[in-house]
């Protein structure tokens, strides 16, 4: 059984807590997760911190895709969510999969039989 992918959403900036701006909701969902296919490693560590994720950030596994990512290699970042793990899809800022690399993921996914959410 394949896992999800959840495409989670970014607040724009730094100032300020992530749920300041971020449905409550979130939370649960970014906690349970331990795999994250993000744009740039780093700052999504930093949401993630800023997130309250309950857990050490050494123990996530991410996996960076961005406008210089191959399309071949697209396969190979869902290949945990084939494999049965839930992920989440970050993106630098906003609304992942509107206008950014997230949009292929889920593409991908939604090929693949992937339930994305």
């Amino acid at each position: 059984m394949y896992g999800k992918l959840y495409m989670i959403p970014c607040p724009i900036g730094d100032d300020g807590a992530p749920y300041d701006v971020l449905l409550e909701a979130n939370r649960e969902i970014i906690q349970s997760l331990d795999y994250f296919i993000v744009e740039n490693s780093l700052s999504a560590r930093r949401f993630l911190s800023k997130a309250g994720i309950g857990k050490p950030i050494e123990n996530l596994q991410f996996a960076e895709c961005n406008e210089h990512t191959p399309a071949q290699e697209l396969a190979g970042l869902i290949a945990p969510i084939l494999a049965g793990a839930d992920g989440g899809f970050i993106s630098e800022a906003g609304v992942p999969g509107v206008a950014d690399p997230g949009a292929e993921v889920a593409a991908l996914c939604h090929a693949k039989g992937i339930k994305v959410v």
